[in-house]
C-alpha cells in the first residue's frame, strides 16, 4: 500500500477552547511519538486573516502526518485520544488525505515523502517549507503582503493558508488549485510571486526550503465554513 500524506486544519471558537489548542503546539507532540504507521508529522500554528501575515490566528491550527499508508491514517484518527479531543474541541474540522508525486529540498534534515506516484488531472495540492535566515527576516517579512493579495486573487486557487512551526522563522503554505495549470500559471507568471522568487535566490533568504506537489485523493469536514474539495469528491 502506499504512502499517504494527511493535513487537518482544526477552528476553534470559543477561549477556552483556543486556550488549550495553543498548549497542544508544545504539549502534542508527546502524543504523536511512536503513532503505528506515523513516519513523519508536524503541529503548527496558522497566520491571520487568510494566513499570510506576521499575526497568528489563534483560532486555527494545523496538524501535518505522513502515513506508511491510510489504513493507518485512518486507525489513528478513529481510535488516538488525541485526534478525538482535537476533534471534539474544534468546531470545523477539515482533512485532506494526499499522495505526494514530486519533492525538493528537505525539512529539518529530512525528505520524508514519497515521489513514486503520478499526477493525475485532478485537483493540485502546493506545500512549501522555509527556515529563513535571521538576518533576511525584514526583507522576507517586507514582500509577504503583496504575494498575500496576489494568491487570494488568484484564479483556479482553491484554498490557500500560511502555516509554521516557530513564529517569524519557520515557515510554511498550503495551498489547493483547481488543476496543475493554475497552480503552474501562479508560480510561473504571477508577477508579485515571480518577483519575490527571484529576490528569494539573489538575497539567499532560507537555510533551509521544502517544495512538494500533492494529489489531493480523499477529503472529509470543512474550514471557514467550506469544502474546497467538495465538488471533485462527491
Amino acid at each position: 500500500m502506499k504512502q499517504v500524506v494527511t493535513i487537518t486544519f482544526f477552528r476553534f471558537l470559543s477561549l477556552p477552547d483556543q486556550v488549550w489548542a495553543f498548549r497542544m503546539m508544545g504539549l502534542g507532540k508527546y502524543a504523536l511519538q511512536d503513532v503505528e504507521g506515523l513516519t513523519f508529522c508536524k503541529l503548527m500554528g496558522t497566520g491571520a486573516k487568510n494566513g499570510f501575515s506576521l499575526m497568528p490566528d489563534f483560532t486555527s491550527y494545523c496538524l501535518l502526518c505522513v502515513w506508511e499508508n491510510q489504513t493507518y491514517s485512518e486507525a489513528f484518527m478513529a481510535n488516538s485520544s488525541m485526534f478525538n479531543e482535537y476533534r471534539t474541541r474544534s468546531d470545523e474540522l477539515l482533512t485532506i488525505w494526499m499522495q505526494s508525486f514530486q519533492v525538493h529540498g528537505r525539512w529539518a534534515g529530512v525528505q520524508p515523502f514519497d515521489c513514486t506516484n503520478r499526477y493525475e488531472e485532478l485537483p493540485i495540492a502546493v506545500l512549501t517549507r522555509a527556515t529563513i535566515r535571521t538576518n533576511k527576516l525584514y526583507s522576507f517579512w517586507k514582500q509577504v503582503p503583496k504575494v498575500s493579495q496576489s494568491i487570494v486573487n488568484c484564479e483556479g486557487q482553491l484554498f490557500a493558508k500560511g502555516i509554521g512551526e516557530l513564529p517569524f522563522v519557520q515557515q510554511a503554505t498550503f495551498s489547493l488549485w483547481q488543476d496543475e495549470a493554475s497552480m503552474k500559471l501562479y508560480a510561473y507568471h504571477n508577477k508579485a510571486h515571480r518577483e519575490v522568487i527571484q529576490k528569494k535566490v539573489q538575497g539567499n533568504w532560507y537555510k533551509e526550503e521544502l517544495f512538494v506537489r500533492l494529489q489531493p485523493i480523499a477529503v472529509e469536514g470543512g474550514i471557514f465554513g467550506v469544502n474546497p474539495l467538495q465538488k471533485y469528491f462527491e
